[in-house]
């Protein structure tokens, strides 16, 4: 009986299966390789996660620090550009008694608009027509921000006791706050600038835990109200009010009222402090 024959394979046949072979050994290569990929990312993986947790971390870190600064006040105190002239001052009156015409000026110690106003051009006001006996500047609290404005209203008030009220005005408006009640004029900042204005500490703490002088901020808010003062910085010049708190349109306000007054004849000496100024310690 003849040997069976055997099936031969075409050879389009044997070259797919060779093919496939080699396909198959390729993908067990690829998934040795990703393999040993996966356990070589697990070993160094606590090291990444670390690494990355501190950075983060950091960043955390320096962000809180940033805001913290942005919103808080400055550890040290920034001294005035300008400072009043102390030489004219009575009180939160800046010139003298006899002066034709009166600047009163509204303000709150934490309206950023007043500090721009008290730093640009108030210095150029008291300069053109305080000191030439033109013009007399009052200062009126109208304390309406925040608590933080309130506090620094009755430190200024109990400065002013001191025959410091301007400098410590320049102190203020030198030190507010980027964002207001957030820390700016906290009692511990307000003592500190106390301390740099050279107040008696003893009579200003006294003066502020003085219910008194509370009442006295408070009551010239009402009058602030009732004078139709309805935000910060308001101006009045010879009991007119402004519109616009520029210097030459108030340039322009005040020679219109110089004009319209008789000026009278200023006393010796009105441009120096009052007697009970002048015998006040000094800073």
């Amino acid at each position: 009986m003849p040997p069976p024959r055997q099936k031969t394979v075409p050879p389009e046949s044997r070259r797919a299966r060779r093919e496939s072979q080699r396909e198959a050994r390729r993908e067990a290569r690829d998934r040795d390789v990703a393999r040993r990929r996966v356990a070589e990312q697990r070993r160094i993986s606590p090291v990444v996660w670390l690494s990355g947790a501190a950075v983060v971390l950091a960043l955390l870190v320096v962000g809180v620090l940033f805001l913290a600064n942005q919103h808080g006040p400055p550890a040290e105190l920034i001294p005035p550009g300008t400072s009043s002239p102390v030489a004219l001052a009575d009180g939160k009156t800046l010139g003298a008694s006899g002066a034709p015409v009166t600047i009163d000026l509204w303000a709150d110690f934490q309206c950023p608009f007043c500090g721009s106003f008290s730093q640009q051009t108030e210095p150029q006001l008291v300069s053109t027509y305080v000191a030439t006996g033109k013009a007399k500047l009052v200062f009126h609290d109208f304390a309406f921000v925040g608590q933080e404005s309130t506090d620094a209203a009755v430190a200024a008030t109990c400065a002013e006791q001191q025959g410091k009220f301007w400098p410590f005005h320049d102190y203020l408006y030198a030190n507010q706050g980027v964002v207001e009640n957030e820390g700016a004029f906290a009692p511990a900042r307000l003592l500190q600038i106390a301390v740099a204005v050279g107040l008696d500490q003893a009579t200003y703490s006294s003066c502020i835990s003085n219910s008194a002088t509370l009442q006295q901020v408070t009551q010239e808010h009402q009058q602030g109200i009732g004078a139709g003062v309805t935000g910060t910085p308001t101006i009045f010049i010879n009991s007119q009010a402004q519109s616009a708190y520029d210097l030459a349109s108030l340039s322009a306000a005040i020679d219109k009222a110089y004009g319209n007054s008789t000026p009278a004849p200023l006393p010796s000496g009105a441009a120096t402090p009052s007697s009970s100024l002048a015998a006040s310690p000094s800073s």
